[in-house]
């Protein structure tokens, strides 16, 4: 609020003054300083919440674009530049803060706030050139402005960041920081030192991980030289809307605004058209640690949530696939194309992150030809979203796609589907064909056959036979077995079944008669004398029988 009252009383003046001279100064109660299009003033202000003042640039219509990060008493707080060329702020409490000291008087100095937001100080040569002194644009806050820069200075060692603010109430620097990469060439975004996002490498004017609206008009400049590694944009034409990029703590948005010119005393007015989100970036140590497992353990990539919502059109009900028992699925585009389908999990869920670690784990060690292939996920505060392949043609299984739409190894269905999964998996054969001439039974009814003689190793496939642990083999298709008990009641729950997959004690339970298995007499009997079998009169036979639901 102190910012629009403090703005509204210099949009009217009719001839800005848009430079500090020498001698000149500048405290709480004076007219501040405006460029000459009046688009930015620089004064002291009083932020909401605090006590303390600010020397502070800020636009019409938006909030402030840069600050001095420490704050000064109000009642004496004082801009100054002196004849000898010393830019600083004074109170009668606190030490001065020095702006610019040369290392010895220069007195031809002028401060001025130009119409791209940077306060500059210069010295003025008799031939008419001027040598920059000190800018603002070396030390942005929690704003980037066009043509400002992000990067290092290797004179100086100076580096150009963009801080999010302490608090609401606290100037920057506070946890999150933007930064130019010059050796990968892209954005970041660090929480307290640690990476949490990324934009994605700058391939022709245009960084991955950035969707294509927040791009348009934008045109990118990179430098690279003995003198300093920098990245900054413009507009890509100057009649296009001045564009803006703050680091809100996990947040990183773009605000466009146009500029509308008229002849009155009011000089320019600008109102905000549209703000975007290029990035979100909130992480836990917990959530680093999970991250690094996904990505080197089992190849998985790690979505930010911006890409998500973008690669989604913000989950658009044109892009909505369908209702699961566990939250919507949607069909996404990520920036390089690629197909995606996204399936959002309810909130009211109630995992936590190492929870749905074990889940994603547990999926990572299915991937089968006829299971869709997960890419990876995203978790954004209590957002748990995972990230699958697109199968355009549907030809998945009908247990497959329940599986995806209903979401997370939790109702006896999931468990059901799982449990046929590992059998399919250890023995590399669809699950409603027919084995053995002797015992013409499904996948499910020759396991169990096998199980109860045995000779489960009869089961396993055979381009794996030599390469596998014969206990862990034994371990799946208990396990498998287990999942696909007649009763669901009796099936284990996920939680119990991850716990048997990762420890290598002895399983107490044993496996009872499974759902849908017909009995080698009754198949005797209702089969042709010839003893054949196809998948046609393993239908009908089984449809004869009470079953249990799945």
């Amino acid at each position: 609020m102190y910012l629009w009252l403090w703005w509204s009383t210099r949009i009217h003046v009719e001839a800005a003054n848009d430079t500090l001279n020498p001698g000149g100064t500048l405290n709480y109660t004076t007219t501040g300083i405006c460029s000459k299009k009046v688009t930015y003033c620089l004064g002291f202000i009083q932020l909401t919440g605090g006590e303390n003042v600010y020397l502070v640039i800020i636009s019409n219509k938006s909030p402030e674009v840069w600050m001095k990060n420490r704050p000064v008493d109000k009642d004496s707080a004082v801009l100054s530049l002196n004849r000898s060329g010393v830019l600083k702020i004074e109170s009668q409490h606190g030490k001065p803060i020095i702006l610019y000291s040369p290392p010895k008087a220069i007195y031809n100095t002028k401060a001025t706030l130009l119409d791209t937001g940077n306060f500059v100080l210069q010295q003025l040569h008799p031939n008419g050139t001027n040598t920059l002194l000190w800018q603002s644009f070396d030390y942005p806050t929690d704003t980037l402005l066009p043509t400002q820069k992000l990067g290092v200075n290797h004179k100086t060692g100076h580096r150009w960041l963009v801080f999010s603010w302490f608090t609401n109430a606290l100037g920057p620097p506070g946890a999150f920081s933007l930064e130019w990469e010059h050796v990968e060439q892209e954005l970041i975004v660090r929480r307290r030192g640690k990476v949490c996002w990324r934009s994605g490498k700058l391939r022709n004017n245009r960084f991955e991980y950035i969707s294509e609206d927040a791009q348009r008009r934008l045109k990118y400049t990179l430098v690279s030289n003995g003198d300093e590694n920098s990245f900054s944009f413009t507009t890509a034409k100057n009649e296009d809307p001045v564009r803006t990029w703050t680091l809100s703590n996990h947040l990183l948005l773009q605000h466009e605004y146009e500029y509308s010119t008229t002849t009155t005393k009011k000089k320019s007015q600008r109102k905000v058209t549209k703000m975007a989100y290029l990035a979100t970036c909130s992480r836990s140590s917990t959530m680093e640690d999970f991250e690094d497992d996904l990505k080197k353990g089992h190849g998985l990539t790690v979505f930010n949530y911006t890409s998500v919502m973008e690669a989604t059109n913000r989950f658009s009900s044109e892009n909505k696939l369908g209702q699961g028992g566990f939250g919507p699925v949607y069909k996404g585009i990520l920036p390089t194309g690629q197909q995606i389908v996204v399936k959002r999990l309810s909130k009211t869920f109630g995992q936590g992150i190492v929870e749905f670690k074990n889940e994603l784990t547990l999926i990572c060690e299915l991937q089968h030809m006829n299971l869709v292939q997960l890419l990876g996920c995203c978790i954004y505060e209590e957002e748990k979203i995972l990230i699958y392949e697109y199968m355009p043609n549907k030809s998945l299984d009908f247990y497959l796609f329940e599986y995806m739409m209903e979401g997370a190894f939790s109702t006896k269905s999931d468990v059901y589907s799982f449990g046929v999964l590992l059998l399919e998996i250890v023995s590399g054969r669809r699950s409603l064909g027919c084995y053995d001439v002797d015992r013409p039974l499904n996948l499910i009814g020759h396991t169990w056959e096998l199980w109860k003689e045995g000779a489960c190793s009869e089961l396993v496939d055979p381009s794996i036979k030599e390469s596998i642990d014969p206990d862990e083999v034994q371990r799946c298709i208990h396990i498998g077995l287990l999942c696909v008990e007649h009763y669901a009641d009796d099936r284990p729950t996920m939680f119990e079944i991850v716990s048997m997959l990762n420890n290598k004690s002895a399983i107490v339970s044993l496996p009872q008669t499974p759902a849908f298995y017909v009995g080698k007499k009754i198949l005797h009997e209702n089969l042709s004398s010839k003893g054949s079998c196809t998948d046609s009169a393993l239908e009908i036979t089984a449809s004869t029988i009470d079953m249990t639901d799945s």
